[in-house]
């Protein structure tokens, strides 16, 4: 009976030992899969985080950047008789301050299709005629009253101011219409006018006979 009771201590002994052996090693790998849990949340924590909105917004300022720097490299290569008017202050004081030369404008939109076609003519026009003054005037939020006030009825739209008359034209100026556009312009370039398709007289002579006839009667 002692020996029997013996053995039962013993083998509890054994038990208890084998338990507090296995808790401490269920307690050591709680502990390690925990530091490895907050190293990892922390690890992830610092690093960079790519969100969607991250990513458009380094688009756009990228996008800002490339615009920019195309509209600096576009004014660089800008005829010297061409500036661009972007408010009504300033357009008031380019073209209603110029009382020297003949002042060409051009209406337009950067997101007009007919307007960037008709673009390298414009300045082929500006260099063929440097003492002319050319302005540019693109439609923007701010000054979209510019253009309302103006009366621009579609773009791109030409106007051509001279010292002594003011404005004296108002056309369109897309491809098919800038022809009849630049032969205008010459018109007051040269101070001549042209005749009416299909005359073959002056209209001053018919001025002329009608004042005749009159101071007859």
């Amino acid at each position: 009976m002692m020996y029997l009771t013996k053995v039962i201590v013993l083998l509890s002994l054994v038990a208890t030992s084998s338990a507090f052996v296995s808790s401490q090693k269920i307690n050591k790998i709680r502990a390690e899969k925990h530091d490895s849990v907050t190293y990892m949340a922390s690890a992830l924590k610092e690093m960079p985080r790519s969100s969607f909105e991250g990513r458009m917004r380094s688009l756009v300022i990228d996008n800002r950047k490339g615009e920019a720097a195309k509209e600096k490299f576009e004014k660089s290569r800008l005829p010297k008789n061409i500036k661009i008017a972007r408010t009504l202050r300033e357009y008031r004081d380019i073209v209603g301050e110029e009382k020297e030369r003949i002042v060409v404008v051009r209406f337009y939109a950067k997101w007009c299709k007919a307007c960037k076609a008709i673009k390298p003519h414009f300045y082929r026009l500006a260099h063929q005629q440097p003492n002319t003054l050319f302005v540019e005037v693109p439609v923007t939020e701010s000054n979209a009253n510019l253009h309302q006030g103006l009366g621009i009825p579609s773009l791109p739209f030409g106007h051509i101011y001279t010292p002594e008359g003011g404005l004296v034209e108002e056309l369109r100026i897309s491809r098919p219409h800038f022809s009849t556009f630049s032969n205008k312009l010459q018109t007051y370039l040269n101070g001549s006018c042209d005749l009416v398709d299909g005359e073959i007289t002056s209209p001053y002579n018919v001025l002329k006979n009608e004042e005749v006839l009159s101071s007859t009667r």
